[in-house]
């Protein structure tokens, strides 16, 4: 039976991503902020998270 992945299995630190996308730490960390705070405006972030939940992972006041 084939592992289901895991978030942790994908995570990369901003000076990784930053690497890759040949970009500043600074300009991903702002990336990251104004998509962050589109999601939560729309809604979309907090039912995500609200799905995380169920299995118990992290909560939306944690990222605050």
């Amino acid at each position: 039976m084939k592992k289901r992945r895991q978030y942790s299995d994908y995570h990369m630190s901003q000076t990784e991503i930053a690497k890759v996308l040949n970009m500043t730490r600074a300009e991903v960390q702002h990336t990251e902020y104004i998509a962050l705070k589109k999601l939560k405006q729309s809604g979309k972030l907090e039912r995500f998270l609200g799905a995380k939940d169920d299995r118990g992972d992290t909560t939306w006041q944690e990222i605050k």
